[in-house]
């Protein structure tokens, strides 16, 4: 498997009127070993090494804020890269074993998210009763829980069917929607992050904000300075375009999980590893459930990885970290949704509804699905 990275050096020049960025990237074509280190609890995407290949491609990074940097002092930012993994293993992985997902979603999107996790070539139960949680989720391959309608009926299905996820080794994403909106929301993920790992957390940066609020970890204000317990929601769809970068790497240190926070540009966060996905159109922000059928598809992608892992060990080049699925299914999403546009308006049947209906067909046409 061949990745194509980019060692990128950011370096901040502070003037009276704020901050500049200057972006210098060198590449090289060479090979160079990445190590990343168990921390804590083990988990299928760490404790080996990545062998990345740089190469030219092109690279596109969002604005990056520069955070609790003060006076003239001038220092070297933070190490991006972006790699390209071989996402056609993945993705005929997912065509060959049609993986079961058990989805724990929202009655507002239930019907979409299941369309684009059969559609990625996957198939999809929904089994929110605790009754039969855990025994649904130990016949799956992969676990969604997406908090968009939640009840503590609902909640006890969370907990019963996370456990359940981490002892028989699925990935697990989680989808906190709106968790900032209430104190109800609140507890549930606060209980969730406690009591099950999750393998990737997946929202729009409003949201992990108030995961970053829950976990006590000080979230950056507009003007750099950092405020512990500070949040407030934007709704369900809302992003924002100011990235508080190293709020992400707290997050995913703290939880040992992959972050992808969504938004213009989607952040993969795993650690001090950060990756960027610039693809996509402003029209997913148009449709209710843009996120949480991406949280499908995403479910979908890891799980395909979590199968091709489980046939290989540590170090092998066909091993695929959990980053690694996430930046793929991040970029293949994105792109599907541009060809979706550009088919839309081609045909001249133009309207949010229709784009959905495009949107599903390019996901089933990805190369393997």
């Amino acid at each position: 498997m061949v990745f194509m990275c980019f060692i990128v050096k950011r370096y901040a020049a502070i003037s009276g009127n704020g901050c500049c960025l200057f972006l210098f990237c060198h590449r090289k074509l060479r090979e160079f070993p990445m190590t990343e280190t168990l921390r804590g609890m083990h988990t299928p995407h760490r404790g080996r090494q990545l062998c990345c290949r740089a190469a030219a491609r092109k690279v596109r990074f969002a604005p990056l804020r520069i955070e609790g940097i003060g006076g003239a002092e001038v220092r070297e930012r933070t190490l991006f890269h972006k790699f390209e993994v071989s996402g056609m293993d993945i993705f005929e992985k997912l065509k060959r074993e049609r993986p079961v997902i058990h989805i724990l979603t929202n009655y507002v999107t239930a019907r979409d998210v299941v369309n684009i996790v059969l559609a990625a070539g996957a198939s999809g139960i929904c089994a929110d009763a605790p009754e039969e949680a855990a025994e649904i989720t130990a016949i799956s391959k992969g676990l969604l829980i997406n908090i968009g309608t939640p009840s503590d009926r609902k909640a006890q299905t969370y907990l019963l069917s996370g456990k359940k996820a981490n002892e028989i080794g699925i990935p697990v994403v989680l989808d906190p929607v709106g968790v900032g909106a209430s104190e109800f929301r609140k507890r549930i993920v606060r209980d969730l992050l406690e009591n099950v790992h999750f393998s990737c957390i997946r929202g729009n940066m409003s949201e992990m904000e108030a995961i970053a609020e829950i976990a006590g970890i000080a979230a950056p204000s507009s003007n750099g300075e950092e405020h512990p317990g500070q949040n407030n929601s934007q709704g369900v769809e809302t992003s924002v375009t100011d990235v508080p970068v190293q709020m992400l790497k707290k997050i995913s240190e703290k939880y040992k999980t992959v972050i992808l926070a969504t938004g213009p540009v989607d952040y993969i966060v795993d650690g001090e590893n950060v990756c960027t996905s610039a693809s996509g159109t402003k029209l997913e922000k148009r449709v209710t459930g843009s996120g949480c059928m991406f949280s499908g598809f995403l479910t979908a992608v890891l799980a395909a990885a979590g199968s091709v892992n489980r046939e290989t060990e540590a170090g092998d080049e066909k091993y695929i970290s959990y980053e690694e699925a996430a930046f793929q299914a991040a970029e293949k999403y994105g792109e599907a949704a541009k060809t979706a546009e550009a088919e839309m308006r081609e045909s001249g049947h133009i309207g949010t509804g229709t784009f959905v209906t495009f949107l599903t067909d390019a996901i089933s046409r990805i190369p393997g699905v």
